[in-house]
């Protein structure tokens, strides 16, 4: 699948985050620009298996006001795998999408749908925000610990239809940051005929 990218320039970013900011967070056809999450909604995160076009934008390194959008695939992890070292890990998957356009690290495994080892594992107790860690390396079950660079989303702000948030990458001493937009794509036997 490939991978769509889009430049923005500092007016557009500005001018999104305005109308985000004002307007609030409603649920956003597939195609549409990823704006910054509203960070006064109250509400929940909620976080579901299934298929989401996803979408990140850079927000500092020298990608800023780049975007990326892929494919983000989510299923519910086996009674089994439901922890890992003391966290609930609700859902593993797997995601396509160009993180090196981001000038974020590159992440091997993204694409492993293996439990054992996916490219995208979410920890999150059901409540507040999810974090979803991307790479099988990174989310090895038979390791202990993780080293190198890391890829992190953070889902803070829930909508309809799918989640939004900030994402890091890097190691300790240098990150690339940004926000994404997760939206869920309707299975072909649930569209509605409009």
């Amino acid at each position: 699948m490939a991978a769509t990218v889009r430049v923005l320039g500092p007016a557009a970013l500005a001018g999104a985050w305005l109308i985000t900011a004002c307007a609030g967070r409603q649920a956003e056809p597939a195609g549409r620009t990823c704006m910054p999450p509203d960070t006064t909604a109250a509400g929940s995160v909620e976080v579901r298996a299934g298929s989401y076009e996803l979408t990140m934008v850079a927000t500092s390194g020298d990608s800023v006001g780049r975007s990326v959008s892929g494919h983000l695939e989510l299923s519910v992890s086996p009674d089994s795998l439901i922890t890992l070292g003391g966290s609930s890990t609700p859902f593993f998957g797997y995601a396509h999408v160009a993180l090196d356009a981001l000038g974020a690290s590159r992440m091997p495994g993204l694409d492993s749908s293996d439990p054992m080892a996916p490219g995208v594992l979410v920890f999150w107790d059901g409540d507040g925000p999810a974090a979803l860690r991307l790479g099988s390396d990174a989310n090895n079950r038979t390791r202990s610990s993780v080293d190198g660079p890391m890829t992190m989303l953070s889902a803070t702000t829930g909508r309809m239809g799918g989640f939004d948030g900030s994402w890091s990458s890097g190691t300790l001493r240098s990150r690339t940051r940004g926000h994404f937009c997760a939206v869920r794509q309707e299975p072909e036997g649930e569209k509605r005929n409009e």
